[in-house]
């Protein structure tokens, strides 16, 4: 370990600085997925015609905004999976934490998008990779963390550190998947990325020794 990582500080209960600003962070990602979920702006006289049409109009964004919010608290959820097995920290870790950050408050972002126009193409691939990309960077995190037992209880058995590697995994290859299935799915590929879940679930049966 370097002179660099040696100053940070190592105890257990200071990792709690890491989990609770990134708490912040996922708070504001996921409120910001509801900011373009506004009440339709109707004429007084118009609205006993035109209230349920425009409330109607409103499906396509509150479904965006379901699925990116589910998809948003599956990483969070995992993060915490991830961070309740890491003892310690260093200067790489950290920096490594902040990049996964970095795609979490772009998540609004492609979610806009994607309620936007689920029809384009174009649309759908950048939702994939920037989802993939943020689950690439926490299965980047947990890689760096275990390898070795380098941040993790030596207790901490090999195949358990697999499993979790695996479930990390899921997510990201799924949405790397999506991007050519949705030349097929077209419209329908949002079905595809909330597999996630129910792979996940497999996945953790898997804890069971």
């Amino acid at each position: 370990m370097t002179n660099r990582d040696e100053e940070w500080p190592k105890a257990g209960a200071r990792i709690e600085r890491l989990t609770l600003f990134s708490d912040a962070i996922f708070a504001f990602a996921m409120t910001l997925l509801a900011v373009g979920i506004r009440v339709p702006e109707i004429a007084q006289e118009l609205v006993a015609s035109q209230l349920n049409v425009e409330l109607a109009n409103l499906t396509a964004k509150f479904v965006g905004y379901g699925l990116s919010f589910f998809i948003s608290a599956s990483f969070w959820v995992l993060y915490h999976r991830i961070f309740a097995n890491i003892k310690r920290y260093d200067h790489t870790l950290i920096w490594l934490n902040l990049g996964f950050l970095f795609f979490i408050v772009l998540i609004p972002f492609p979610s806009d998008l994607i309620r936007r126009f689920l029809s384009q193409e174009v649309s759908r691939v950048i939702y994939s990779t920037m989802m993939a990309s943020t689950g690439f960077m926490l299965s980047l995190i947990w890689f760096y963390a275990s390898r070795n037992h380098r941040l993790i209880n030596e207790g901490f058995s090999s195949l358990m550190i697999r499993r979790l590697t695996v479930r990390t995994l899921i997510a990201p290859i799924v949405f790397l998947v999506s991007i050519p299935a949705s030349l097929v799915l077209g419209e329908f590929t949002p079905v595809l990325w909330v597999l996630t879940w129910p792979l996940g679930m497999l996945t953790l049966r898997l804890y069971k020794e």
